[in-house]
């Protein structure tokens, strides 16, 4: 487990929240998943309808998680149903070793679910953040992204577990959910942050991020607020080729009122 922590204080805040999942344009199914406020897409979907958007307080812990499903024939979209019902059942009061918890079990459900059902690989990246009143907690694996906006810009958050073996080829992960614990023993990245008023963080799939640059993403957010910023995100992925599922979570702090 790697656990990075910057300073935390106490406090209470409200989050303005959007999110989607769209099967993409050239994709058959939709792998991906995603956890708001408890809730998940069933194991058999495609895509939302709509930009789900709410408000929310962290009188409790509150958690946002994306889970893109790998394997395509290999039933990505269990191994992301598998995680995301297993996040959502965990109680979050221990914070990191809660996600981190989370993680160990989710990975042990997808192997065996592989073994049970005779699959090769069955996986699903993770990308999670826990909001309570002590601030926001980080959890990942695989390449699925977090990123923070302020006033300074836009930084990524999570680690991406892929091996670099070239310029011109989809890297393949290094780790993820679903891998039998005899072969390796997985390592969620964790960190903890202070909640800042009018900080943004955006959780998405790399169907997000391998359309649109992130110099993209963030003027996309800077310029667009509510279920607007959530439909100008997914039509700027599916107008450069929406090649893969697209799920994002966008939270925004605001002060308590």
């Amino acid at each position: 487990m790697l656990i990075k922590t910057e300073k935390v204080g106490r406090m209470f805040y409200r989050m303005d929240y959007i999110y989607t999942s769209h099967r993409g344009i050239l994709r058959r199914t939709n792998q991906d998943n995603f956890l708001c406020l408890g809730q998940f897409l069933p194991a058999n979907h495609d895509s939302l309808e709509e930009i789900i958007t709410g408000t929310a307080g962290t009188e409790e812990p509150i958690l946002f998680a994306v889970f893109d499903g790998m394997g395509g024939e290999e039933r990505g979209e269990m191994a992301s149903f598998l995680a995301a019902k297993t996040f959502q059942a965990t109680p979050m009061a221990g914070r990191e070793q809660s996600l981190v918890k989370a993680c160990m079990e989710s990975n042990r459900e997808i192997v065996r679910f592989t073994e049970k059902n005779g699959l090769n690989t069955c996986g699903t990246t993770v990308a999670a953040l826990l909001f309570d009143p002590m601030g926001v907690v980080r959890c990942d694996i695989g390449d699925s992204r977090i990123y923070r906006l302020t006033d300074q810009g836009m930084e990524q958050l999570s680690e991406d577990d892929v091996l670099q073996i070239g310029r011109y080829r989809k890297p393949p992960l290094l780790q993820f959910l679903g891998i039998p614990e005899n072969e390796i023993r997985i390592e969620p990245h964790t960190a903890v942050y202070d909640a800042v008023e009018g900080d943004t963080y955006l959780i998405c799939s790399d169907g997000l991020t391998d359309m649109v640059s992130e110099e993209k993403i963030a003027e996309t957010i800077r310029t667009f607020s509510g279920e607007e910023a959530g439909r100008m995100l997914l039509k700027a992925a599916l107008d450069a080729g929406g090649r893969d599922n697209i799920t994002f979570v966008l939270i925004r702090l605001k002060k308590q009122e």
